[in-house]
């Protein structure tokens, strides 16, 4: 069975966007999902640390990753449906138990070496990441913020818009995925059912 990746954005979770999304999702059985959460308000309180205390761009990283972890255990709450996978193993796991997996990147993404130690990289590139190693078919990147239907496909462009990391178009070129960002849950709904 093909396998989405689906980030979904930190900044949904400031609303009940990510809980309605994530409902939508598990009532939509007969895919094969993993979620990928952004950091939310935990990524932003890493940032305001890393402000107030001068921390090193590793120690952001590493405390960034805590974030998403935090997230995941935090939207993994909101139906039992949902369960927190740390590794490979336990993606498959959650899949032959017909649950939907929600990543906690710290395990995987700390001992990565491809991985950059910067706020270049966000959740955005680390759901492509993923997507890579899982042996994805398609990545959905879901965002808040209004992103123009002509670069939904350009990395590039959505890079320099702000609207993805800067790292991004690097960890989407010559992949074996298809990917797309998309505004909402409506749209990563449509773009799900259009598969």
């Amino acid at each position: 069975m093909n396998l989405v990746v689906i980030k979904i954005g930190g900044s949904l979770m400031r609303s009940d966007a990510a809980a309605r999304l994530l409902t939508a999702l598990v009532d939509a059985r007969g895919r094969r999902l993993a979620i990928v959460p952004g950091g939310g308000t935990f990524a932003d309180a890493v940032r305001r640390a890393q402000s107030q205390h001068g921390l090193s761009g590793s120690a952001a990283h590493h405390m960034a990753l805590l974030a998403m972890d935090m997230s995941a255990y935090m939207l993994a709450d909101l139906s039992p449906a949902l369960v927190v996978a740390r590794a490979a193993a336990e993606f498959q796991a959650s899949w032959s138990a017909a649950l939907t997996p929600i990543w906690a990147p710290m395990r995987m993404a700390s001992v990565a070496a491809d991985i950059p130690h910067s706020w270049e990289m966000t959740s955005d590139s680390l759901a492509a990441w993923l997507a890579q190693q899982l042996g994805a078919t398609r990545l959905v990147v879901v965002k808040s913020c209004a992103v123009p239907e002509a670069r939904r496909h350009d990395a590039t462009a959505l890079a320099e818009a702000g609207i993805v990391d800067r790292c991004f178009p690097r960890f989407v070129s010559d992949r074996n995925f298809a990917w797309q960002v998309v505004s909402g849950a409506a749209a990563a709904l449509e773009s799900l059912a259009a598969t």
